[in-house]
């Protein structure tokens, strides 16, 4: 990678700790809904899956009245959860606030699901116009189209862009574009052998702390990742 146009960061699990809320918000409302997955299945039977694609894999396997059910709840639990324990992760905003590369964030959430966790956060200012989310595009990831519309929105060449990401939808995503992604491991939620199955999906670094991403960026520049 010789240069580096726009930076596309994913949200839940890179710039907001939420996904062991999330967690514990599906088991609320799967528990209201009688829906029977175990809290172990959850981390991986749904991660970094968009919203819509979580309800029909919902739907198809337990039907609609109990789906609905489940969305009925879902939404204002989360939002609780949100309002009362959400969280940035560790130093990104710090990186986010001085660093001189252009970036946005590209994710499976929808786009007001972004603004009001950025909103929670105080930080919607550094986000302006720099978020994109799973609902303006025809398909989320693993699909392309999200980090293609980030690219374009920025004017920035496909193998310019570097996706920190810590899910597999989007590492997936950005190797078919042949942009470059490192893989991040150090929220809240815990996923067996996460750092393996990024590395396998095509990250070229692995990382668990933001302090880390100066460093790692210019060795991904200098060839070493």
């Amino acid at each position: 990678m010789k240069k580096i146009d726009l930076l596309i960061f994913d949200f839940d699990g890179v710039i907001v700790d939420s996904e062991y809320l999330y967690k514990k918000a599906n088991i609320i409302a799967m528990a209201e809904a009688n829906i029977n997955i175990g809290a172990a299945e959850l981390e991986h039977r749904f991660w970094g899956m968009d919203y819509p694609s979580i309800l029909q894999n919902l739907r198809d396997e337990f039907g609609a009245a109990r789906t609905d059910k489940f969305h009925e709840v879902i939404q204002p639990t989360a939002h609780k959860l949100f309002e009362e324990e959400l969280e940035a992760l560790p130093h990104v905003m710090d990186y986010i606030e001085r660093t001189d590369y252009a970036y946005c964030i590209g994710s499976n959430s929808r786009q007001e699901i972004i603004k009001t966790k950025l909103e929670i956060l105080g930080v919607h200012h550094l986000f302006e116009n720099k978020y994109f989310g799973a609902d303006i595009v025809a398909k989320p990831k693993p699909a392309t189209d999200l980090f293609e519309h980030s690219a374009n929105k920025f004017g920035a060449k496909y193998e310019n862009c570097l996706v920190i990401e810590d899910g597999l939808h989007g590492i997936n995503a950005a190797s078919k574009l042949g942009m470059t992604s490192i893989g991040f491991t150090g929220a809240s939620h815990n996923i067996d052998n996460h750092d393996g199955l990024l590395r396998d999906a095509g990250a070229v670094h692995i990382f668990d702390d933001m302090r880390q991403l100066p460093h790692i960026i210019e060795g991904i520049l200098n060839g070493k990742h």
